[in-house]
């Protein structure tokens, strides 16, 4: 196994999450890579540490108390805009068969088609009568 290997097997390992053939193999590498040998003492003393000092810590008062009154309001935040992505989506909606069915209905379309045609035929004019001046070259 390589060392990178190694460095994810690590907290694994102190878990015991590994399995027999996995921890062999973890622990062979570790007495032969000097390397590996200090995370993992690293890793072991960060945990005891921790072990140890975990009677000391004290959560503030009503600790739980303020976390779920937290959570609450990131909820209810999150369902109010979900409830107003959700609107305007809704009113995105209806706007747009609005325009379509207006446009259906008063032949919109035909005559946005034919706007955009004639600019097209304008622009295609105008291109060709600078062709025509020498202001450039015909392109394929």
């Amino acid at each position: 196994m390589n060392c990178n290997a190694i460095q994810e097997s690590l907290i694994d390992l102190l878990e015991g999450k590994l399995s027999n053939q996995k921890r062999q193999e973890v622990e062979k590498h570790i007495q032969h890579c000097e390397s590996c040998q200090q995370d993992w003492r690293e890793m072991q003393e960060v945990i005891t540490l921790l072990e140890n000092e975990s009677d000391l810590i004290e959560e503030p008062d009503n600790f739980m108390g303020n976390v779920r009154q937290k959570v609450g309001r990131t909820q209810k935040k999150y369902k109010k805009s979900s409830k107003h992505r959700a609107m305007m989506g809704l009113a995105a909606g209806l706007f747009l068969t609005f325009f379509v069915g207006t446009a259906f209905a008063t032949n919109g379309f035909t005559s946005l088609m034919d706007w955009w045609q004639d600019l097209s035929h304008k622009e295609n004019e105008k291109i060709q009568k600078n062709v025509q001046q020498g202001l450039g070259e015909n392109l394929n």
